[in-house]
C-alpha cells in the first residue's frame, strides 16, 4: 500500500491520488487502508517518510566524503534525472494540500539536508583553496539546489528531459565560475 501511494505521488501527485486508486495499484482490499491507516494524509506521510529517507540515502552516495568535495558535487550535479518525471519530493511542493499540512515536514527535511550536504562541501572546497574565499558557501549550496528543481520544472512545463541536463550544465558552469579567484573574476568583467 504504501509503495503504491509512493509511486502515485511521484506520477500524479498528492492531490490526484485517491485511496481507490492506492488499492487498485497495491491489489489490496479496502479494509486493509483503513486497518493501517486513518486516511489518505496518514499514508501520504508515511509513504514520504520513506521517500525521504530514500533520497537522502541517494543523496549522500552522491555526494561521497571520500572524494574531493567538488568532485561529489558535479558528480551530483551529473547525475541523469528523468526531468519529466519530476523530483519526487519537488513536485509535491506546488500542491495546496501539501504545503499548508504536516506532509510539507518530510519534503522541507529532505530539502534541508540535500542544501547542508551541498554546503558542507563548498566549505570543505574553500577550506582546500579550491574555492575562493569570497564565495558564500551556503547561497551557492541553495543555487545549486534551486538549478537542479529549476530543470525538473522546465523539463515538465516543456514535456522534455532534455531541460534538466541544461540546467545541471549552467549549475556546473556556476560552480566552476566559482573556482576562479575573486580578482579574475573582476578582471573577466573588466574585458568584458
Amino acid at each position: 500500500i504504501v509503495d503504491a501511494a509512493k509511486s502515485l505521488m511521484w506520477e500524479i501527485g498528492y492531490e490526484a491520488m485517491s485511496p481507490g486508486k492506492v488499492l487498485a495499484r497495491s491489489g489490496a482490499g479496502h479494509g486493509s487502508l483503513y486497518h493501517h491507516f486513518s486516511g489518505k494524509q496518514n499514508l501520504a506521510a508515511v509513504a514520504l517518510d520513506e521517500i525521504e529517507a530514500e533520497l537522502i540515502e541517494s543523496l549522500n552516495r552522491s555526494l561521497p566524503s571520500a572524494q574531493p568535495p567538488l568532485d561529489r558535487i558535479r558528480r551530483f550535479l551529473s547525475k541523469k534525472r528523468a526531468g519529466k518525471k519530476g523530483c519526487r519530493m519537488g513536485r509535491l511542493t506546488h500542491e495546496v494540500s501539501v504545503s499548508e499540512t504536516t506532509l510539507r515536514v518530510p519534503i522541507a527535511r529532505y530539502f534541508a539536508h540535500a542544501e547542508k550536504k551541498l554546503t558542507e562541501s563548498l566549505l570543505q572546497a574553500i577550506e582546500q583553496g579550491t574555492i575562493g574565499a569570497h564565495i558564500n558557501a551556503n547561497e551557492l549550496a541553495c543555487s545549486l539546489l534551486a538549478i537542479v528543481q529549476g530543470g525538473y520544472v522546465l523539463s515538465r512545463a516543456h514535456g522534455d528531459n532534455g531541460y534538466s541536463s541544461r540546467a545541471a550544465r549552467g549549475a556546473l558552469s556556476l560552480l566552476d565560475a566559482a573556482t576562479l579567484p575573486a580578482s579574475r573574476l573582476l578582471h573577466h568583467k573588466e574585458i568584458k
